[in-house]
């Protein structure tokens, strides 16, 4: 469906309409749609907990053992595992994917094709793994129903592992763990930590609820999810301000396409995935699954996300960006070195101002950093894909 915005009065009064304009493409439902796709699902069946990229290839992890892996996201193959443990957790780094899950499971492959069972233990349940600096770390809860504290192995190469006792110091239920911008985070039921080396940590003050369950970095900033669906923001990763709150549990979190996704469960039937320009401000975003999703991750213009019944769901954004300010129709105003299409999500940089002078301008979305739009003429027109 096309939506149409196009120039009609005198250029005193298109000036208020453009911020108007301005504020429903930021605030309305309609616009910045991701447009999200149905790959596979399977009623009944089970979960699909986490997928990434790494290498040239997607891989999935899942209960049971499952692993699929695919070249492009939208073609994918099962591989065998050597485990019917629920797989929660899959990472790439140093040449090779470490994946992590129920009773202490840990496996490692070169190619994500082939598998080897590194370590299991009864007592443990990893929920998260991630690699930087030369080390893996894998976290955790303990399997007592009364008393889940929390658990961390460490390991130079992925394959053996230590203990680290100090997690149950730490909190409850270690939920996540990533290396980002050479800073360790570490989030449980207790809240965040940091660490420069993964083994000396100091807890932050996120500025909500304890419970967390994701963070991710993308456009200058750190955000961090909460199983209740409020999100903090923070530009250093120890300064944090709480934001709105999505609405619904949120698993976890990802930049890409110029926004910031978020997935989780339902609440009320709520669509389990919403959107954000800027980390603060969040809305709903149509959706095919209508059940929990547990990961999302994006690189380069495709976005996935996976959860219950086996579903995938993938998306393609291309993000074009002004470049100085121009005419919409000339290839050197833009990033993406030609006209911007339907499927372009368009950013408008600060003091850059883009001339609509013809009646074929389209994109998917656009995000404006402090840009301008000025239709020249009477039968300029700006369509947008809903």
């Amino acid at each position: 469906m096309l939506i149409a915005l196009y120039h009609k009065y005198t250029k005193a009064t298109w000036h208020l309409l453009l911020v108007v304009w301005l504020w429903l493409v930021s605030s309305s439902s309609g616009f910045g749609q991701l447009q999200w796709t149905r790959v596979t699902s399977c009623e009944r069946c089970g979960d699909y907990y986490d997928v990434t990229h790494g290498n040239g290839q997607w891989l999935i992890v899942g209960s049971a053992g499952k692993i699929l892996t695919s070249p492009d996201g939208l073609t994918w193959t099962e591989q065998s595992a050597p485990t019917k443990e629920d797989l929660l957790s899959v990472v790439y780094g140093a040449g090779q994917w470490v994946a992590v899950g129920t009773n202490g499971t840990i496996l490692t492959s070169s190619n994500g094709i082939s598998w080897t069972l590194r370590q299991t233990d009864p007592a443990n349940r990893l929920n998260s793994v991630s690699h930087g600096a030369g080390l893996w770390l894998a976290v955790g809860k303990t399997n007592s129903v009364r008393v889940q504290y929390g658990i961390y192995y460490t390991s130079p190469d992925g394959i053996n592992w230590t203990y680290q006792p100090q997690a149950g110091s730490l909190s409850y239920s270690l939920n996540h763990v990533n290396y980002l911008n050479g800073t360790w985070f570490l989030l449980g039921g207790g809240g965040m930590f940091t660490s420069p080396n993964g083994l000396d940590w100091t807890r932050r003050d996120v500025q909500t609820v304890n419970y967390l369950t994701s963070i991710a970095y993308g456009a200058g900033n750190y955000l961090i999810s909460t199983v209740e669906g409020y999100i903090a923001k923070s530009p250093d990763g120890i300064n944090w301000t709480r934001s709105s709150s999505v609405s619904q549990q949120t698993a976890d979190l990802s930049y890409g396409a110029a926004q910031w996704v978020a997935v989780g469960g339902l609440l009320t039937g709520r669509p389990p995935i919403a959107v954000s320009p800027d980390g603060i401000n969040w809305r709903e975003n149509e959706s095919p699954a209508d059940n929990n999703l547990h990961g999302v991750y994006f690189t380069g213009n495709r976005g996935i996300a996976v959860g219950r019944d086996y579903t995938i769901l993938t998306t393609t954004s291309f993000v074009c960006a002004s470049k100085q300010s121009g005419d919409w129709i000339d290839p050197t105003t833009w990033s993406c070195g030609r006209e911007p299409i339907s499927t372009d999500v368009i950013t408008l940089n600060p003091g850059h101002t883009i001339n609509i002078t013809s009646n074929t301008a389209q994109a998917q979305q656009i995000v404006n950093n402090g840009g301008k739009l000025l239709f020249t003429s009477t039968s300029a027109r700006l369509f947008f894909t809903k």
